[in-house]
């Protein structure tokens, strides 16, 4: 964020690439860095939410299975998570691309009483 600019690599192909930001924005991070709960691991440092234990909302963690030695992940979103609470407590019962995709028609999409 130094100078008003961000470097990261983009996430698909690790390729570095750099953006400016607006003034605005550089003066609300640091704002929100100043206040935010600190981080749980040295790794998340970076980040600017964190949830208040410190951990990132998006995480993923690697697997590889014992017993064949393939790898794989787990990924955890805890908006993603929280949000589909809220869906299922409002009657939704079709979740995901489903609703996506339905968004005009969502009454269509609650339980019947």
């Amino acid at each position: 964020m130094a100078g008003g600019w961000i470097n990261f690599p983009r996430p698909k192909t690790g390729i570095a690439r750099r953006g400016p930001l607006w003034p605005e924005t550089v003066t609300a991070v640091r704002a929100t860095l100043e206040v935010r709960a600190a981080p749980a691991r040295d790794a998340d440092k970076g980040r600017v939410f964190l949830t208040v234990p410190g951990s990132p909302f998006v995480s993923y963690t690697e697997i590889t299975r014992t017993d064949t030695g393939t790898t794989g992940g787990a990924r955890k979103d805890v908006i993603g998570i929280q949000f589909r609470k809220l869906l299922v407590a409002r009657g939704y019962t079709k979740i995901g691309a489903e609703l996506l995709f339905a968004a005009p028609r969502l009454r269509d999409h609650r339980r019947r009483e």
